[in-house]
């Protein structure tokens, strides 16, 4: 965050957020309940409160619609319910990488993306990954965004992920597991 006392630009795009504190401004988007449910998730993981108290804390700093408010929500909500299909898929598809090893935000984004792609039907997945990578050159380190890109299109172009969403099955590669237990 930047000091309320830094000079900015007029256009800079922030706000304040707590006093003396500014933050980037969040459009009211879907792009901007995007960035609402990523600030939410690493909230979420970084201190003791729940993603629905940081949406709650986040989304009273801005002036998301209705409709983009709740569509975070379910967006984080999706995540949290999934997490263990989705870590699953992303441990299949990220080239000697696991979930323990990515940075924390490249592997928030990495769940938000495929939270889309697997339970937004009326999102066309081109344009989850899009998001997903706009939001990694937004917030992340200068590679994040290839590596985001390179795991949601590997969920994408496999289509036993696509289809096995719904049935509650992993696939990685040929074979087929359970769904992990929810726990």
């Amino acid at each position: 965050m930047i000091t309320a006392n830094a000079q900015l630009p007029k256009d800079a795009g922030l706000e304040v957020a707590e006093e003396g504190w500014l933050e980037p401004s969040v459009p009211d988007t879907r792009r901007g309940a995007r960035q609402l449910a990523l600030q939410a998730l690493y909230w979420e993981s970084a201190c003791a409160e729940t993603v629905d108290e940081a949406l709650a804390t986040l989304g009273s700093r801005h002036n998301l619609s209705t409709a983009n408010a709740q569509f975070a929500a379910k967006l984080a909500a999706t995540v949290c319910s999934q997490i263990s299909r989705i870590d699953a898929l992303i441990n299949s598809s990220a080239s000697h990488w696991r979930t323990d090893r990515i940075a924390r935000l490249d592997l928030i984004l990495l769940r938000l993306g495929l939270a889309e792609i697997l339970f937004f039907d009326e999102i066309p997945v081109s344009v989850s990954i899009d998001e997903a990578v706009s939001l990694a050159k937004e917030y992340c380190g200068a590679q994040a965004y290839g590596f985001v890109n390179g795991v949601l299109d590997a969920v994408a172009k496999n289509p036993n992920a696509l289809e096995d969403s719904a049935t509650g099955k992993i696939v990685a590669g040929d074979q087929e597991s359970p769904d992990p237990p929810v726990g």
